[in-house]
């Protein structure tokens, strides 16, 4: 079995990145075949320069802000991108949905969305592809995805994308009542968040 994981490896964060390799750790020690899907999105690829793109007022207050702090910011960056190379991540970069779908439906048998806080659309680099994954025609599964705050009438607009996942489990138990209100045919259920699954041997 392949599975396909779309999750928040990209961000330059040590929860994200350490959620993404347990996740992955997790799964192939259980014989799956496990790939990071390599989406970036535009933000997030912003987020990760050394310098935002000048090409507005408020960037270039950023730049000029950040600018002291060039040579940390840039071992931080370098130092995240050298522990991405643990994982089995695909060699394509996708930035599109509609690129990841085309990928994807014929790679893998399913794909897992999480986990981190994919579904908190408060999140700085918040992303609806992690709702709208799952039109494509294979099974798509949350694990341990977090809400963060989000209320119903937040989710609601992601209802239709949500209702067609083949299976939900999220980080917060009050996620589970949730997500039921945004639909009653939504049953999701509580799980352990991957970073708490990896033996200390697998790290």
């Amino acid at each position: 079995m392949r599975i396909g994981v779309l999750t928040y490896h990209f961000a330059n964060n040590y929860g994200a990145a350490l959620q993404t390799y347990c996740l992955q750790a997790v799964l192939q020690e259980k014989g799956i075949e496990t790939e990071i899907i390599d989406y970036q999105s535009s933000l997030q690829k912003s987020n990760n320069a050394v310098f935002l793109n000048s090409s507005s007022v408020v960037n270039i207050m950023k730049n000029i802000i950040r600018f002291p702090h060039y040579y940390a910011r840039k071992e931080r960056i370098n130092k995240f991108n050298d522990f991405r190379k643990k994982l089995n991540i695909t060699s394509e970069i996708f930035h599109e949905i509609d690129d990841v779908i085309e990928f994807a439906k014929n790679r893998y048998d399913a794909i897992v969305v999480g986990s981190d806080q994919v579904w908190n659309p408060a999140a700085p680099d918040f992303d609806d592809i992690y709702f709208r994954i799952s039109k494509i025609n294979i099974p798509v599964y949350a694990y341990a995805v977090s809400l963060g705050k989000a209320k119903k009438a937040e989710l609601s607009k992601f209802r239709d994308d949500i209702v067609r996942f083949s299976d939900i489990s999220v980080r917060e138990d009050v996620s589970v009542d949730i997500l039921r209100k945004v639909d009653n045919q939504i049953i999701a259920k509580g799980v352990l968040d991957p970073t708490l699954l990896l033996e200390k041997r697998m790290i």
